[in-house]
């Protein structure tokens, strides 16, 4: 199943978010009382520029988002993802979360917005690899799809 996201800016964004077989987004996690859960998240792109009318002249910037569920076991918390661009072979890197609003049942949304760069038009986007965390109360606790790790394409 695919969460997807289409957003209308200057309509070049499309993304979603690779699950579990038979799962929904409300299920992703070790389990209902799991510390953190993926919620869902998507790629966009913005324009830059278009020198020439050649679409393969135009520059464009990635950029991603991540929504998290997390329990709120402590006030103190470090929330975010690791990531890494699966086209670009590029390191991993840190990403952290800031906190959006609260959930139900003692959980709270944090969200995570990434730039990955430009891009002309003719290469291919980014394809986003990524495994989620939270570090509170002395735990750390990882949401990464039971080992095989979310994917944004």
């Amino acid at each position: 199943m695919r969460l997807l996201l289409l957003l209308a800016a200057s309509g070049c964004a499309v993304g979603g978010v690779d699950e579990p077989s038979g799962t929904s987004a409300s299920q992703l996690g070790d389990s209902a009382d799991a510390a953190i859960q993926l919620e869902g998240g998507g790629l966009w792109y913005r324009r830059v520029s278009c020198p020439s009318p050649s679409p393969a002249t135009c520059i464009d910037e990635g950029h991603f988002w991540v929504d998290l569920a997390i329990r709120n076991d402590a006030y103190a918390k470090r929330v975010g993802i690791v990531w890494t661009d699966r086209v670009r072979h590029t390191p991993w890197q840190l990403a952290t979360g800031v906190y959006e609003a609260p959930l139900a049942d003692g959980f709270e949304r944090w969200g995570v917005d990434v730039t990955t760069g430009t891009m002309t038009g003719i290469e291919p986007h980014p394809q986003i690899q990524l495994a989620a965390f939270v570090e509170m109360a002395g735990e750390t606790h990882w949401d990464n799809n039971n080992g095989a790790d979310y994917t944004l394409e």
